[in-house]
């Protein structure tokens, strides 16, 4: 039994089998990763199809690099981690170059991925590619692509690419709304991302000062109070939680932010149901 995952990878029988854990780099090809799901996939987690998808779609787009990571068995041949690669591996129908363990044991399941995870900003800035990139600026960023829909699974290297491409916006609508602070209510993922869709299209000094207000609620003429209102509104409703809260406060923001923008003094904030500040892509589409 413990040599069955090394049969169905197609790899000899090793002589004198010993029992200690060891490691091989193999190509695995999609007729492999199928056997080793089909074969000896029996004691794995529930599958997460969105995560399966996004490492297809970086394997079919040549983004998918060897970095160490194993497929990994028990001592019994049966798979302990990698069911996501092997069946990414499998749709993409492109074949994974890996580490591959075996002979660990079962017991070492309980410890896998309960070191500390890298999050999105962490895994940009280790690339080099994208500069100083912050917690921040990654929910802006999500936000905004996000807009009135429900928030995309992406991979590490999607988010890469849209953060190469929105990062102007992003940068800005961080730094009109405090790169390192945090206002309660008001400096959250829903109202940078109206701020960054807004940069492309609107005057930019206008834009400032529409944050400013909002920050501080230090109104300085009539057509500010727009834009106060906002504030209030956001303030008490800010532990307004799921997919309707935070529609709901982005609506209002770009409600408020188009009617600032056009001088119009509105007294009730009603959310907007379709999307305001398209992006360039989203214009072109």
């Amino acid at each position: 039994m413990k040599e069955r995952a090394r049969e169905v990878l197609g790899l000899k029988p090793r002589r004198n089998a010993r029992r200690e854990p060891y490691i091989v780099i193999l190509t695995i090809t999609p007729a492999m990763a199928l056997a080793v799901l089909e074969g000896v996939n029996r004691i794995n987690r529930k599958l997460r199809q969105w995560k399966v998808d996004t490492i297809a779609r970086d394997l079919c787009a040549g983004r998918w690099r060897y970095n160490g990571a194993a497929i990994r068995f028990d001592t019994q041949g049966r798979l302990l981690d990698g069911q996501h690669r092997l069946w990414a591996c499998v749709e993409a129908n492109r074949p994974i170059t890996t580490a591959v363990a075996f002979n660990l044991a079962r017991q070492a399941g309980i410890n896998i991925d309960t070191a500390m995870p890298r999050n999105g900003a962490d895994g940009l800035n280790m690339t080099g590619k994208y500069g100083v990139v912050n917690n921040f600026s990654m929910a802006t960023l999500r936000a905004m692509v996000t807009g009135f829909g429900k928030p995309p699974k992406l991979s590490r290297d999607e988010e890469g690419e849209l953060f190469t491409g929105h990062q102007a916006a992003v940068s800005f609508a961080d730094e009109v709304m405090g790169s390192s602070a945090r206002v309660s209510g008001i400096t959250t993922g829903s109202t940078r991302a109206v701020l960054a869709r807004a940069f492309y299209t609107c005057d930019q000094a206008k834009l400032r000062e529409f944050a400013r207000v909002l920050i501080t609620s230090q109104a300085t003429n009539n057509g500010d109070a727009v834009v106060v209102r906002l504030r209030d509104w956001l303030i008490a409703n800010m532990r307004s939680g799921g997919t309707m809260g935070r529609r709901e406060r982005y609506g209002k923001t770009e409600r408020a932010l188009k009617a600032y923008l056009a001088g119009e003094n509105i007294r009730h904030i009603y959310a907007c149901t379709t999307e305001q500040f398209p992006l360039p892509e989203e214009v072109n589409a």
